[in-house]
């Protein structure tokens, strides 16, 4: 196996991770996220088609936003701590829609990319619900 695969593989790997736990946190929160729900689950199914390798036309700047933003908001003691009742997610819906904001244009390819995927009736796991 060549450097750069053993290089990728563990950060593809810890992505599929991030996304698949910001999932299921998102879930169980949904209606504090309200304001960032949509994006946020395109933003997992964009990290988790990175990950598997099914889409790769994304800037290693997504990349790193989307994984910042994943790790933040999974963090329960970051600024505003998440068990605080009414506020504590306020803080996730910040960071999430600033980096929805930053990686607009990515997602927009990328959902597009998916919409091309199911037109074409390939099978897209990334496409299904996600549930954890």
């Amino acid at each position: 196996m060549n450097r750069a695969v053993t290089t990728v593989l563990p950060q593809r790997q810890a992505l599929w991770r991030l996304a698949t736990n910001a999932v299921g946190y998102a879930h169980a929160h949904r209606g504090a996220l309200r304001a960032v729900f949509t994006d946020l689950i395109a933003v997992t199914r964009l990290a988790r088609a990175w990950a598997t390798g099914r889409y790769t036309a994304v800037p290693w700047r997504t990349i790193a936003l989307l994984s910042g933003a994943l790790v933040y908001f999974l963090n329960p003691l970051d600024v505003v701590p998440d068990m605080i009742p009414l506020t504590g997610n306020l803080d996730d819906v910040m960071v999430i829609g600033l980096v929805v904001s930053a990686i607009r244009v990515d997602i927009e390819r990328f959902t597009a990319w998916e919409t091309e995927r199911e037109a074409d009736g390939d099978d897209l796991p990334a496409r299904q619900p996600l549930t954890g």
